[in-house]
């Protein structure tokens, strides 16, 4: 396998069938090899920039239309390709920030400050009654 110059392979994944393998590489690109039935020779079927860092994860991910390819990087982010490399859908932010950074995504109220449910203590509305703490 090829790594496509000075990158290095940091991530694998078969398919179900063991007839594909996935790379994810230190410069981002992931790329779909056909193993061979001799699995002497692979070729490369697809190649494409997946993130702006390396490639830390890949899983394969079944759904109603066929596979989904699911890639996690250092730059923060998760996404989602076909197998053909055409993106689907990403999660996290653009950038790597400090894990205590609270992030709101667009459209989204922000939540209300979490509350301590403590209902023996001084019952609080927002607090979920169990059956020992239900008002009869």
């Amino acid at each position: 396998f090829e790594a496509g110059g000075p990158a290095s392979i940091h991530s694998a994944i078969f398919d179900e069938a063991d007839v594909n393998v996935i790379l994810g590489n230190s410069d981002g690109e992931l790329s779909v090899w056909a193993l061979g039935a001799d699995r002497v020779q692979p070729t490369r079927v697809s190649t494409w920039t997946a993130h702006t860092d390396s490639i830390t994860a890949i899983t394969l991910v079944a759904t109603r239309t066929g596979r989904t390819i699911v890639s996690a990087s250092a730059d923060a982010t998760v996404r989602a390709w076909t197998p053909g490399g055409a993106p689907l859908g990403v999660l996290g932010r653009p950038a790597p920030g400090p894990v205590d950074e609270r992030v709101d995504m667009p459209g989204r109220e922000t939540p209300p400050e979490a509350t301590t449910c403590e209902p023996a203590v001084s019952p609080d509305p927002a607090c979920p009654q169990t059956p020992s703490t239900a008002r009869v």
